[in-house]
């Protein structure tokens, strides 16, 4: 039986905060680069805020292996939005990347914010 204390979330949420605050500036100024990167920041964190209630509590290795399925996941979305950017979706595979980007932020948070192993 595991007495390890689950792993607060609170660098998703700040991200996240970090991420609504980010958009809401970038409108006065038209920037639409700078508010769509904010909205990936906001989904990453919010996705990552439920894959660390999952993998938080795992080992390093386990960790590490989300880090590396999502960077695979994010590259893989990325290129299939590149290579089918105009085609009308619904269901489009490159969700998958979103799901990988918050795989992987939640892999890098708790490897930095996760308890110490000995």
């Amino acid at each position: 039986m595991s007495t390890t204390v689950p792993r607060k979330i609170w660098p998703e949420l700040a991200i996240f905060g970090a991420g609504i605050i980010s958009a809401l500036a970038s409108v006065p100024f038209d920037l639409d680069p700078w508010f769509i990167a904010s909205v990936f920041a906001c989904i990453f964190a919010g996705l990552s805020a439920v894959v660390t209630a999952i993998i938080g509590m795992r080992g390093r290795t386990v960790q590490i292996g989300a880090i590396i399925a999502g960077a695979v996941a994010v590259a893989f979305g990325a290129v299939w939005m590149a290579l089918h950017w105009n085609q009308p979706e619904i269901f489009s595979p490159a969700f998958i990347g979103y799901l990988g980007g918050g795989v992987l932020l939640s892999g890098i948070l708790n490897l930095v914010f996760g308890p110490r192993r000995t």
